[in-house]
């Protein structure tokens, strides 16, 4: 069920990509083999990599945050989400920051930091948090 969810992240309706990547969320917020877990993960980001629609990007963001907060130090191509913060909306933008905060992997402390000034304040709350969870990490 999970691949099924993946591979609908491609659908070339944003709908289906939409309802995809919730349906994702939800079976991720449950549980899921760790097996599959870091392939889902760059999947994700795949996926949020070519969205150009903003309420399907922050849908899949959204997805990305809840499988990093159920599987905090997750292996995945994190670098390419840092990539591209700079083109995402605020809602987007706070998910993507609180993935990043999960990875595990301090390496993302500037960036995120970057994002306390941010005109946003549930970015900049985001990226609080998301520090918290990187400096945790460090322990």
């Amino acid at each position: 069920m999970i691949i099924e969810r993946v591979q609908g992240l491609t659908s070339k309706d944003k709908d289906d990509r939409i309802r995809c990547a919730e349906e994702l969320g939800d079976l991720l917020e449950h549980g899921a083999p760790s097996s599959e877990l870091e392939a889902v993960a760059a999947s994700l980001i795949d996926a949020i990599v070519r969205e150009s629609n903003p309420e399907t990007r922050e849908a899949i963001t959204n997805t990305l945050a809840i499988l990093a907060s159920k599987n905090v130090g997750l292996k995945a191509p994190w670098s390419r989400l840092e990539e591209i913060l700079d083109q995402f909306d605020t809602y987007s933008l706070q998910n993507a920051l609180t993935a990043l905060g999960y990875s595990g992997d301090y390496a993302y402390e500037k960036t995120v930091s970057h994002f306390q000034t941010h005109g946003d304040g549930a970015v900049r709350e985001a990226a609080a948090d998301a520090l918290v969870e990187l400096r945790a990490s460090l322990k």
